[in-house]
């Protein structure tokens, strides 16, 4: 708030303050007429007149011309005295409203306060804490209900072996991405009711935050490598090295904040072993057979913990596999849970089939002018119509054609020599727990992602910044608060608990009314009293000592006019 904002409250409040005063009882002897500006009074209208008139007197005074770095530094004192004196205007009026209501209502000394007023006291502080607690929770617990369900629109797998092109390549998108029903929820709640682990994580999400990704086991991609890099990676297959397969998938969603990235990417990378246990790798082996040609169709090529089956997909940009509905291995690692066995396969087609694409073209027709809004095409036999001289032939000419801004193209298949790409599949057999899982299926690459909700736009200011932050930033905001109500309190003490502030307010008084009397010299002297009654603190003592005691008037600095 600016400093004349905060200047125009305070003497709105002080004016309101005084007409209660008035109508209540008078405190004080009677004001002379004209020496407060009416509350109803245009404020900044006021200020502007007073600021203006102090400045002219400051560059028109004695020293004939000033500088404007002077002039900026006499409107900024004049700006500065205005809102010193109404902030100890509105100051003392307030603590003068105070000792009224402290004679209208007196609590006796030594006593017990009520029950009633430490309870309500007490709750108050006690509701603020828990609110500062509570707040972040309930808020992001709010978000599953204005939240919308955020299941991604496409995901993307690879697989690489080693430092060579990807071997698999598939995209899963709208068609292939299927959202879970209630029932199938149920039933999926229903097959791990006795796990209190999954049930808890289940409890975090609806039925519409699950989305099943199945993925096509044939990659949509040719293995397209060089008989060099071919004959490298057989060599690496033989050798003591060690093989590493990734596999990488990328997920892409909706996001409606810049700072949330809609692409979600990370992997997954298995080491292949040269030997295991001291004994070959018969997975090594069987890769070798299957570079060379040589090995069965039934061969398969098994990579241990490759496959996250379950997601799950944070819209900061982030996802994580999960362990909580996955079954660990007889003596495995717990590791071991988040991920899932494949299978790799080299298929070899008996002929590679793509598309072959053509402009047509007649060897008779040929483009001779090109005119405004379209191409003449025509034979030697048949001229060409200039737009600027005549339309264009429509039919006239047998052999003459008029083409728009675009050519006819022709299409065939094309069938070259044999294809080579990958199969992959998911190890499971008939004993596996997780067939019962709706939707799932061994002849697909089943995901399954279990998505956070997406907060509307507009609270992305206060959830984008996740349940950590806003912890952080509300904690923050209410220590600083808290810490505001009692800090320098013992600073204040000479200036808040004056017991009687009548002569104080009635300076401020006096300098409200020679400034409306155009009193500018008067005014800064009693301005530079009130000044100095802050600066002394015996001297403020001595103004604002309790009517009771005697001996302590003071003269005002302006007498009243006699009544």
């Amino acid at each position: 708030m600016s400093s004349a904002s905060v200047v125009f409250a305070n003497f709105v409040a002080s004016c309101t303050c005084l007409i209660d005063q008035s109508v209540s009882g008078p405190l004080r002897p009677p004001k002379a007429a004209g020496s407060i500006p009416a509350c109803n009074r245009l404020f900044f209208s006021y200020l502007v007149k007073y600021v203006l008139t102090r400045w002219k007197r400051c560059v028109t005074g004695k020293s004939p011309r000033l500088g404007a770095s002077q002039q900026q530094g006499c409107f900024a004192s004049a700006s500065r005295m205005w809102s010193c004196r109404s902030g100890c205007s509105k100051q003392h009026v307030d603590h003068e409203c105070g000792r009224y209501m402290e004679d209208e209502f007196p609590a006796p000394r030594g006593a017990k306060k009520s029950t009633t007023s430490k309870y309500l006291l007490g709750g108050t502080v006690l509701a603020f804490v828990i609110a500062i607690i509570w707040f972040p929770l309930v808020f992001f617990a709010f978000g599953n209900t204005v939240g919308e369900p955020n299941p991604p629109t496409d995901v993307t797998v690879k697989i690489r072996i080693g430092p060579f092109l990807p071997v698999y390549q598939m995209s899963a998108q709208a068609h292939n991405i299927d959202v879970f029903t209630e029932a199938e929820y149920s039933q999926l709640s229903n097959l791990y009711a006795r796990d209190r682990t999954a049930q808890t994580f289940l409890s975090n999400y609806m039925f519409n935050d699950v989305a099943v990704v199945s993925i096509n086991p044939n990659s949509t991609s040719k293995w397209e490598i060089s008989p060099p890099e071919l004959d490298r990676l057989e060599r690496e297959a033989v050798s003591n090295a060690t093989i590493s397969v990734k596999f990488s998938y990328i997920i892409t969603h909706p996001s409606n904040s810049a700072n949330n990235p809609p692409t979600i990417e990370d992997s997954r990378e298995v080491p292949m072993e040269a030997y295991i246990d001291g004994e070959p790798n018969p997975e090594r082996e069987k890769l070798l057979k299957m570079l060379s040609g040589q090995a069965s169709d039934d061969t398969w090529l098994n990579i241990k913990k490759l496959f996250p089956k379950f997601l799950k997909v944070f819209n900061k940009g982030t996802a994580k596999p999960l362990y909580q509905l996955s079954v660990a291995s007889p003596g495995g690692d717990a590791d071991n849970r988040y991920y899932r066995d494949v299978q790799l396969r080299l298929e070899r087609d008996r002929a590679a089939t793509y598309w072959r694409v053509r402009e047509l073209c007649d060897t008779q027709v040929r483009i001779v002018a090109r005119c405004e809004n379209c191409v003449i095409v025509t034979t030697a036999t048949c001229s060409c119509a200039s737009s600027e001289t005549a339309p264009p032939p429509t039919g006239e000419c047998g052999n003459c054609v008029i083409r728009s801004y675009y050519r006819d193209v022709q299409l065939r298949l094309e069938r070259d020599r044999a294809a080579t790409y990958w199969r992959v599949r998911e190890l499971c057999d008939t004993q596996d727990p997780l067939l019962s899982i709706p939707l799932n299926n061994c002849d697909m690459l089943v995901m399954y992602t279990f998505n956070d909700k997406l907060f509307p736009e507009t609270l992305n200011f206060i959830s984008g910044g996740g349940i950590i932050g806003l912890y952080t930033t509300f904690v923050f905001l209410a220590s600083r608060v808290l810490r505001g109500f009692f800090s320098g309190i013992y600073s204040k003490i000479m200036f808040d608990d004056l017991p009687n502030v009548d002569r104080v307010l009635q300076l401020c008084l006096d300098i409200y009314l020679v400034r409306e009397a155009m009193e500018m010299t008067l005014e800064e002297d009693l301005f530079a009293k009130l000044v100095f009654l802050y600066r002394s603190p015996e001297t403020m003592i001595k103004w604002s000592r309790p009517k009771e005691e005697e001996g302590n008037e003071e003269p005002r600095a302006i007498r009243p006019p006699p009544q």
